[in-house]
């Protein structure tokens, strides 16, 4: 899953450098969002399991997603950012 996760984060990330569009931004946003919300859960996990390393590794990396998610956000509010290919 891991794997899935990552190939499809780059994956995101050299179309947007290749071909931005405000329809690949909203795909970010929504895959950023899942994201994080996946490692939301991950973190209860590893508070029920009293597992503080994986915790802090979980937290982190959902924090990094919901950053993903806001940066795309804000390229969808201003279009001067992002390419008039929708």
């Amino acid at each position: 899953l891991i794997a899935v996760v990552a190939v499809l984060s780059l994956l995101l990330a050299a179309l947007l450098v290749v071909r931005p569009g405000k329809g690949l931004l909203v795909a970010v946003v929504v895959v950023g969002l899942v994201f994080a919300a996946l490692d939301a859960r991950e973190v209860l996990h590893q508070a029920n399991e009293s597992n503080t390393g994986l915790l802090v590794m979980a937290l982190m990396t959902g924090l990094l997603h919901l950053g993903v998610a806001v940066v795309a956000a804000a390229g969808l509010r201003t279009p001067s950012a992002v390419a008039t290919t929708a």
